[in-house]
Formats: structure tokens, sequence, C-alpha cells
């Protein structure tokens, strides 16, 4: 995808959350390490504001006023998805944490690869055969996030670009390119 987005004329930064900076990855080392799996669920979602705080600041927000195209691998959505509809946090909290966090930053699309928590499982495995903490969860916890997911496609459908994750690999590589091609030819006219 960087690739083909440079051969366009676009500059691209791709990065992740949690992490993307020093301090991000610290806190996302701290998430994930399987030691801290009595973590409560609100200190996880304040972990994950931080890490998003950090990150908005020091790398999203600079690489857009340099007029740079910016992907992140998890973003505002699945805080919500995770933290909110998985561990049951207040949604109007959380998207009040995220608007402090982002500075009011959303996204322009959206990449949301739907899948069954069912085939999931039977692709990658029981989710308690992770090591991560949030990837032991039991499979409840699963089909909560992927409601959340669904809920934010109808809150906003404009924004999201879903593609079947039953798909191949080269298929859904094809149609994440597609979408965002289109999607910056938009911004772009």
């Amino acid at each position: 995808m960087v690739h083909t987005l440079t051969h366009t004329g676009h500059k691209v930064v791709f990065t992740r959350e949690p992490g993307g900076t020093a301090i991000s990855e610290q806190i996302r080392d701290i998430v994930l390490d399987w030691k801290t799996d009595g973590m409560t669920r609100w200190t996880e979602l304040f972990l994950m504001i931080a890490s998003r705080a950090q990150h908005t600041e020091e790398v999203i927000l600079p690489a857009l006023h340099e007029g740079k195209v910016v992907g992140c691998d998890r973003y505002t959505d699945s805080t919500v998805a995770y933290q909110g509809y998985g561990r049951g946090l207040a949604l109007d909290t959380i998207a009040d944490l995220n608007r402090i966090a982002t500075l009011g930053l959303t996204p322009d699309l959206t990449i949301l690869l739907d899948i069954s928590v069912k085939e999931a499982v039977r692709r990658h495995g029981r989710p308690s055969l992770f090591d991560e903490p949030i990837e032991r969860e039991e499979i409840d916890f699963y089909e909560h996030l992927r409601e959340g997911y669904l809920s934010l496609l109808q809150l906003d459908p404009a924004r999201f670009l879903v593609i079947d994750g039953m798909q191949s690999i080269a298929r859904i590589e094809a149609q994440i390119h597609q979408g965002v091609v289109e999607k910056l030819k938009a911004r772009d006219a």
C-alpha cells in the first residue's frame, strides 16, 4: 500500500495503537504484558487514552500538517469497541475521552474487516491460547467487540469501508487499496 500511494504522489506514515511513539510503546508493553492480567477495565481505558493523546500530538497531527496520509492500525473506534462494548464502560465517557485525546481529530476512513467470531477462532485457535491478556478473553467478549464495530458502522457508514474477511488475502488487499485510493481522490478533488 505504501508503495502504491507514494507512486501516486502521496507521502505516507503508517503507525499503530497502542504505540507509535516511545512513550506510547511503553504503554503498549504494559497493556499487552501477560503479567498485567489483573488490570482493571478503567486502568486499561486510561492507558489507551494516554497512549492515544501522545500518539496524536507527536505523530499523527504533525504528519497531517505536513500534508501526509496517515494510516493507523487501530484508533478511536477500537477503544469504543474494546473498552465500551467489550468491557462495558460508558460509551459517552469513552467518546469524551477520545475527543480530548485526539484534539477532536476523526479518521476520514476506517477499514473494517468483518468476520464472524466463530470463523476467527477457527482460523487462529481459541483466544484463551494467546499470550496477551486481551486476547485471552472468552468468546462472548469478541462477540461484543464485533457488535461494537458494527454499531459504529451504523452511526457513520460514510466513514467506513467494510470488507468481508472471508475473502482471500489478495482480494482483501485489492479492496483496501481501491477504497483508500478512492477516498484520497475524493479528498484531493
